[in-house]
């Protein structure tokens, strides 16, 4: 046996045995709209607070304590820019409001819906069964950039599987591709 034949059966062994010790993130839906541009969102959030509203828990526990959960694991989860995610920015938003809007436990709720009429939104009561379930949108003002369904089993913030799930959709909220740029000398022409 080669030493890379080895090495190989030694990393798969690995990871069958650490496999099953948290559940996956699915994610059940994500969209990248049209106008998203990952410069632009580096842009708005580089240096700076990012708003994040925050509705619903699943979890027993305070509304206030799962939001700080929630923002921690958002900080711990690097995305690109420095930001300092939070539900209660220093400042006046700007005209072009950008905001992580996550609703736990309301179902698949479209991304113009958690953006421009976030407020008629209703999450149900907290669930005691562990079933997490988020749907999430990057919004301009009421514009979804992207959006994403996700869920997993998690019986607290601090369980892996609900920290894996919000590593995900980081990285499908935000993706690091450049989208489609209109105002590019010699688009339209043939």
């Amino acid at each position: 046996m080669s030493l890379r034949t080895a090495l190989f059966s030694a990393a798969l062994a690995v990871g069958i045995t650490t496999a099953g010790t948290a559940p996956a993130a699915i994610i059940t839906h994500e969209e990248v709209h049209i106008q998203y541009t990952w410069q632009e969102f580096f842009a708005a959030a580089d240096g700076r607070e990012f708003l994040v509203q925050i509705r619903g828990n699943p979890f027993a526990m305070p509304q206030e304590a799962f939001e700080r959960a929630v923002l921690s694991k958002l900080q711990a989860r690097s995305v690109g820019p420095t930001t300092t995610w939070t539900t209660q920015p220093g400042e006046t938003p700007p005209a072009k409001a950008y905001r992580l809007v996550l609703v736990f436990g309301a179902g698949s709720q479209l991304g113009s819906t958690l953006c421009a009429d976030l407020d008629s939104i209703k999450p149900p009561p907290t669930p005691v069964s562990g079933n997490v379930n988020v749907a999430a949108a990057y919004c301009r003002s009421y514009q979804p950039m992207t959006e994403a369904y996700a869920r997993t089993g998690a019986s607290q913030p601090d369980d892996r599987a609900f920290e894996s799930m919000v590593s995900e959709l980081m990285s499908v909220l935000f993706p690091r591709k450049p989208g489609l740029l209109l105002d590019r000398g010699g688009f339209w022409d043939d």
